[in-house]
């Protein structure tokens, strides 16, 4: 073989190459938009269950039980529905099963992450402390700032900083004010770039 046979075939595969890393972003792209669902779903429940949870602590208190399990319970409701909606549509969507994994996995532990921060705080007497509120607008940042990036969408990836802002803004500040500006972060942030 010739070094121009050679160069050519090292050109076809950078091509190859190239188109593959190119639908692999397009995949991403059109699961962003299956994903609208997931956040518009977010971007509500947040905002509902914080208006829940405000009525719910001020008759009973934050020290009764199902004030304290309002938000697990709630962000377990909430993933056992993204979970079903992913699943009955990953069934129908056609593209790069990667991307719908690594996206599955990305949310999948965010959540999980949330949730073991939640139990760090519950048994350190600060379940409902600004610090947590601040931690998960941090790790919801994170979140929105990777898939971002990983899809290449810019404006995505932009809404991450809007999350760690809202910490910045949120730390020590009283609960009364942090409590409707996470609410009113989570519509902004999730539900409507869904």
């Amino acid at each position: 073989m010739s070094d121009h046979d050679l160069s050519e075939a090292k050109r076809e595969k950078a091509l190859q190459d190239v188109q593959t890393i190119k639908k692999f972003l397009e995949s991403g792209q059109r699961a962003l938009e299956d994903n609208g669902f997931h956040f518009m779903f977010w971007g509500l429940l947040i905002p509902i269950g914080t208006l829940g949870f405000q009525n719910l602590s001020g008759l009973l208190g934050y020290e009764h039980l199902a004030v304290i399990l309002f938000w697990p319970i709630l962000s377990f409701l909430g993933a056992i529905t993204s979970m079903v909606v992913g699943m009955r549509s990953s069934k129908n969507r056609k593209g790069n099963e990667f991307v719908g994994k690594l996206t599955a996995s990305l949310w999948v532990g965010i959540l999980i992450a949330l949730f073991v921060v939640y139990c760090v705080q519950y048994f350190n007497g600060q379940s409902f402390d600004v610090s947590f509120v601040c931690m998960i607008s941090l790790v919801l940042g994170l979140g929105y700032w990777f898939y971002g990036s990983v899809i290449q969408l810019f404006w995505f990836k932009m809404v991450g900083p809007l999350w760690w802002l809202s910490a910045i803004i949120m730390a020590g500040r009283e609960w009364s004010l942090v409590s409707p500006l996470m609410a009113g972060t989570t519509f902004l942030c999730s539900f409507i770039p869904g």
